[in-house]
């Protein structure tokens, strides 16, 4: 396994395709800041999350009595929260290094041709997985924070409290990209193909939301539905419990703990059955 792991590290380190994406990851999460917090390529879900935090500044421009939003350091990891399942595309890109890579050009006939545990081979790369997705949390918290200080300044001081009160936001968002991961790999192990896979994630990313909001614009009947949607679950978090997200779902830490817990079961399990009949070619 760990031979599998050095192998990525050094595949993943050497591809244009990864520092291309990234480039891209910061140039997304610089502009969500530039742009006050209006930026997002995901879901939305309704207004900003009530942050703790001064964020505001009187606009005369705009008029007597109004008010723009500013960002600053210290309120950055919480207005860009609302924003985290972006990171979902941007961890497809490493679902493909890390996994389909393998399928396209080989890697895996010669890897179990010379004995590699199949178990042992899929685990490595939810490893993997794990350690794109925090790296990726960490980035974005790192890139945001650092922009809005040079922009508009800390405006606080750094302390537990504060590291605290983000961990409750990004630790169960973190989770949940995880089981992005897990879902990522799970396709690629079923299908060995970057662009079934691609379709597939993007479309189960995306088409849960449109269809849950089609059913609550027909009937309140479907109000359960959004608790079992992983994105909506995300982005619950971002939000404080007086404003549930688009006024139906407040974040549920056991209720995503055990949504995801399944979703992590299921992938794994079904992926490592599917992989161990499956013949490589």
């Amino acid at each position: 396994m760990r031979n599998i792991i050095k192998a990525d590290l050094y595949r993943i380190f050497r591809s244009k395709g990864v520092y291309i994406t990234l480039l891209i990851f910061i140039a997304t999460a610089i502009l969500q800041v530039t742009s006050n917090g209006e930026a997002a390529i995901g879901v939305f879900a309704g207004a900003p999350l009530e942050v703790p935090y001064e964020e505001t500044a009187s606009a005369p421009n705009l008029g007597e009595g109004n008010m723009m939003r500013i960002i600053t350091g210290k309120s950055a990891p919480f207005i860009i929260a609302t924003y985290t399942d972006n990171l979902i595309f941007f961890l497809l890109p490493f679902i493909v290094f890390i996994s389909a890579a393998d399928f396209k050009n080989g890697t895996v006939k010669n890897l179990l041709s010379s004995g590699t545990n199949r178990v042992k081979y899929y685990f490595a790369k939810l490893i993997m997985i794990t350690g794109a997705s925090i790296f990726l949390i960490l980035l974005n918290l790192f890139v945001t924070i650092i922009t809005a200080t040079i922009k508009n300044g800390f405006k606080g001081s750094f302390n537990i409290a504060w590291l605290s009160q983000i961990a409750e936001i990004y630790l169960p968002q973190l989770y949940l990209l995880f089981v992005f991961g897990c879902i990522g790999v799970f396709f690629i192990f079923i299908f060995k193909n970057t662009a079934a896979l691609n379709t597939i994630y993007i479309a189960y990313s995306f088409l849960p939301v449109i269809i849950i909001s089609i059913l609550l614009s027909f009937s309140e009947k479907f109000e359960f539905l959004p608790e079992y949607d992983l994105v909506l679950n995300m982005k619950s978090f971002a939000y404080s419990s007086e404003m549930d997200i688009v006024n139906f779902m407040a974040p549920n830490l056991t209720r995503t703990l055990i949504l995801g817990g399944v979703y992590i079961i299921a992938c794994t399990i079904g992926g490592i059955a599917l992989f161990r009949k499956s013949e490589v070619k």
